[in-house]
């Protein structure tokens, strides 16, 4: 296959061959270990001793890769299962565009909101550290 085969609609809108073995087995591991690392993500986050803001950031990427390894499983199965509409390659396009648009999305969350988040917390624990609080 070529590269400017991916340039072509026949490419993503036609049946696509039968999976190999190999090939089953490496995507199947890669979404299982995507549930697996989004499982552990969302532990660390509820059990874990972790900060707050930190702890909201692994939640998210906890969500973001489970969801996606269950939705990567399921298109392996359709894919093995050769159901005519949802084992086009234009369905795994669709959960790659969403993958990153997720993560762009995380991504930004982390890098922008959550120094201000910090500094927010920090600036009203030390404005309010004399405050008597109510008992």
């Amino acid at each position: 296959m070529s590269l400017t085969a991916v340039f072509n609609t026949d490419y993503w809108f036609s049946a696509p061959g039968v999976i190999t073995t190999q090939a089953l087995w490496i995507l199947l591991v890669f979404f299982v270990g995507m549930i697996v690392i989004g499982i552990v993500f969302k532990q660390v986050a509820q059990k874990g001793k972790v900060e707050k803001f930190l702890g909201k950031v692994l939640q998210k990427w906890g969500s973001l890769l489970m969801l996606m390894g269950f939705f990567g499983l399921l298109y392996v199965w359709l894919r093995y299962e050769r159901t005519p509409l949802f084992s086009f390659r234009f369905m795994l396009g669709i959960w790659v565009l969403g993958f990153i648009f997720w993560a762009y999305k995380i991504l930004k969350y982390q890098k922008k909101k959550v120094p201000e988040l910090r500094e927010r917390h920090q600036r009203d624990a030390e404005r309010y550290a004399y405050v008597p609080r109510p008992r």
